[in-house]
């Protein structure tokens, strides 16, 4: 036979065991919820060392090209004053044969 006072007891019992369980059950969806922002944050995390990494590649493949180019330029302005150069020369010497003829 149980008491009023046992019913009440069980009852207050039973009660904060549903409030420790809905508590439980919360704290469990805000764990998964933080458990997906982390997985969430990670992706992203990797997907940017890829794209640093691409970036990155990249760059060093442009810095090469601006070499060659720089390069190129250089190679292209030496032979114009070898060129200019040339022509001077070629230019006084037809003018001296032109005097020594005369």
């Amino acid at each position: 036979f149980t008491t009023p006072q046992q019913l009440e007891s069980q009852r207050i019992l039973e009660k904060k065991i549903f409030e420790k369980e809905s508590e439980l059950l919360k704290l469990s969806v805000e764990m998964r919820e933080k458990s997906d922002e982390i997985t969430h944050l990670k992706t992203r995390e990797v997907s940017l060392i890829d794209k640093s990494d691409t970036l990155e590649k990249e760059l060093l493949k442009l810095n090469v090209e601006m070499r060659e180019k720089r390069d190129e330029i250089m190679h292209l302005k030496t032979r114009e004053l070898s060129l200019i150069y040339k022509s001077d020369t070629l230019e006084k010497e037809l003018g001296f044969a032109k005097d020594e003829t005369q």
